[in-house]
């Protein structure tokens, strides 16, 4: 396995249950996400209120 990447964590879940766990995070990926909700803002702001400080 690959030192670099071995600590990568994926995550198959929505924005609110990450911001409900208290989770963080130095990134989030939302790929293939955007086009697909009603309003984009809303993920958008509990993805970035998962990134740590």
């Amino acid at each position: 396995m690959d030192p670099m990447t071995s600590s990568i964590e994926y995550h198959c879940t929505t924005s609110q249950m990450l911001v409900d766990e208290g989770r963080t995070f130095d990134a989030v990926l939302a790929l293939e996400v955007i086009q697909h909700v009603a309003n984009p803002a809303n993920p958008c702001q509990r993805s970035h209120n998962t990134l740590y400080n």
